[in-house]
């Protein structure tokens, strides 16, 4: 698992499933792993499967390319669309180079 950022927290390369309220994640993976339709939608192609919980977070900011394409398993995913949810549209490594350079 990749994270460009943890921000207000630990960090650790690899947080854990259910990150904390106070923490502001920014995921740098595919979007089915960290959707919540797999816990929440019993009929959705990747119900049951392991997600980290990045919806638990107070902030997530979701590095995606744009936003005209869809996930691995052809799916949208509503954390895009979570009020806690910012989006930064761009080349993720990028991205992550600037918000890091930022933060130095």
């Amino acid at each position: 698992m990749a994270w460009c950022a943890l921000l207000g927290g630990s960090n650790t390369a690899n947080p854990s499933p259910s990150p904390s309220p106070n923490l502001t994640l920014i995921p740098t993976l595919t979007s089915d792993t960290v959707n919540s339709d797999a816990e929440d939608d019993p009929d959705s192609p990747i119900a049951g499967m392991p997600v980290v919980r990045v919806w638990e977070a107070g902030l997530v900011v979701v590095l995606k390319r744009s936003m005209g394409s869809v996930s691995y398993a052809g799916m949208d995913n509503p954390i895009f669309y979570n009020e806690n949810t910012d989006m930064l549209l761009g080349d993720a490594k990028s991205s992550c180079d600037s918000l890091l350079a930022a933060l130095a």
